[in-house]
């Protein structure tokens, strides 16, 4: 399963004209709540999912501003 993500509708958008998009993570609470602490590797690989996609959505505004 991708990380969750969802188009910004805020002020940014509103005002600015941005096309922000946000990344949501999951078991972000690895090595912080105990009871989580069993799934380091699926921890890992969520982050790494989400810094990919972040990145993906940062391309995107970055060539949306220059164009």
């Amino acid at each position: 399963m991708r990380p969750h993500f969802w188009a910004d509708t805020s002020e940014a958008q509103c005002v600015w004209g941005l096309d922000l998009r946000n990344v949501e993570t999951e078991f972000t609470l690895v090595g912080v709540n105990s009871a989580l602490d069993e799934f380091p590797g699926l921890a890992a690989q969520k982050r790494t999912e989400s810094e990919v996609l972040a990145t993906e959505y940062g391309r995107h505004l970055a060539r949306s501003l220059v164009l």
